[in-house]
């Protein structure tokens, strides 16, 4: 079936991802070609879904799915001895496996992604060129949109005179390596604003701009961040990335303080927060809720694979139950808002909004179809609470791209997918 319609389903809609009923979903080459209460067209394939409930798939904004063949390496270690290049843990226990290996681990984790319902995610890759192609083989024929941030292998190498005179810039090396991850990746991803100085940061700024890529980094995401980047420039590396780099978003900001937050708002700058990895890792909390009040972008990620499952639904609830503890406020977030965080946003941020992140005419009929009739949900009298508070990945009957089953069916063809 190229066109058909789903019918009797409860659907999440539009930007606000309204919950309505009555409403038939109609489908034609793997868009949604209209949304209807009326008669639909009597030869038009129909497939009923009473107690079903279509949902935008997720967008993960903040991955790094390759450490996937490492999982629960150093779990309880002091997160900055296990994470940040070049001597973490992480990174010498990645540099012992094979990249067929770290290709195979990668798949798997896109596949248990899609089985729980994401359908983008934001992967900042690292081994340069070799890792974003890695990366792109390891997708080939999934019906998932890695969206790549490559990443620099040469050491920046610069002395703590360098930084305060901060203008050297990137060297020759380094600008073609540039250069040349960014011919097979979407964007450039820093570590932080630390390993750069100013005069690099613009430069990098310029060359990602020029080829019309995407760029982001880590920010604020520890204390030493900013003890690093005031002993080195002055400034905090928020102060430094909001002069000189100009991303398209920033991750984490953990440790950002309240001028930072209101620098941040005032530069429309999105934010990605990944709560269960600095939980895990005794980061702390993000602030969530301090950018919301400031009406900031906040979309959600997973992060580091090897400390957190890559499952959205399982971020969504534990931000939903952390910020009502923490506050001792049952309505300090709503479902609303964090399900924008786990779909509209992300895509945003991306620069992908033209085709996912909502249900919505011209946009791709991308959806999960949850079974509200299960042991778990039957009984629900709110879709939009028991997606956010109860669902499971096994309560997924289906999940659709572009019109077409990917996991499960809800109807009886036997289709190839389309990437």
């Amino acid at each position: 079936m190229d066109r058909f319609a789903i019918t009797d389903a409860i659907l999440l809609l539009g930007d606000k991802l309204s919950c309505k009923t009555g409403l038939s979903l109609i489908i034609s080459s793997g868009k949604v070609a209209g949304i209807t209460d009326g008669d639909l067209p009597s030869d038009l394939d129909r497939i009923s879904l009473p107690h079903h409930l279509l949902v935008p798939r997720f967008v993960n904004a903040h991955t790094h799915i390759d450490d996937s063949i490492i999982k629960d390496v150093g779990l309880g270690m002091d997160a900055w001895d296990l994470v940040m290049p070049p001597a973490g843990m992480r990174h010498k226990a990645m540099e012992a496996s094979s990249r067929e290996a770290i290709r195979e681990a990668m798949r798997e984790t896109m596949e248990f992604m899609m089985m729980s319902g994401t359908g983008a995610f934001a992967d900042f890759r690292s081994q340069g060129r070799t890792g974003c192609e890695d990366l792109r083989k390891a997708a080939e024929g999934l019906p998932i949109k890695p969206v790549i941030f490559g990443r620099l292998t040469i050491p920046s190498g610069y002395s703590e005179r360098d930084f305060v005179e901060t203008g050297k810039g990137l060297t020759p090396e380094q600008r073609q390596e540039l250069d040349e991850l960014l011919e097979v990746a979407e964007g450039f991803s820093l570590v932080s604003a630390l390993d750069f100085t100013d005069g690099a940061l613009a430069e990098i700024r310029s060359v990602v701009r020029d080829r019309g890529k995407l760029l982001a980094l880590h920010a604020a995401e520890h204390p030493r961040y900013r003890e690093i980047s005031i002993r080195r420039t002055g400034v905090s590396d928020v102060t430094r990335i909001l002069r000189h780099l100009e991303p398209d978003f920033v991750v984490h900001l953990t440790d950002a303080n309240e001028a930072e937050l209101d620098a941040i708002a005032d530069a429309s700058l999105p934010v990605v927060l990944c709560h269960r990895m600095h939980s895990i890792c005794g980061y702390g909390v993000p602030p969530l809720l301090s950018l919301l009040q400031r009406q900031s972008s906040v979309s959600l990620g997973t992060d580091n694979v090897f400390l957190t499952s890559p499952n959205m639904l399982s971020e969504g609830a534990y931000v939903s139950r952390l910020w009502r503890g923490i506050t001792s406020d049952a309505g300090a977030i709503s479902h609303d808002e964090i399900l924008a965080m786990m779909t509209l946003n992300g895509a945003s941020a991306l620069k992908l909004s033209d085709g996912i992140g909502s249900l919505a005419v011209g946009k791709d009929a991308s959806f999960i179809v949850f079974d509200l009739a299960t042991k778990n949900l039957s009984g629900t009298k709110d879709p939009k609470a028991a997606l956010i508070n109860r669902a499971e990945t096994s309560d997924i009957a289906a999940v659709v791209a572009r019109g077409i089953e990917v996991v499960g069916r809800i109807g009886n063809s036997q289709r190839t997918p389309i990437v």
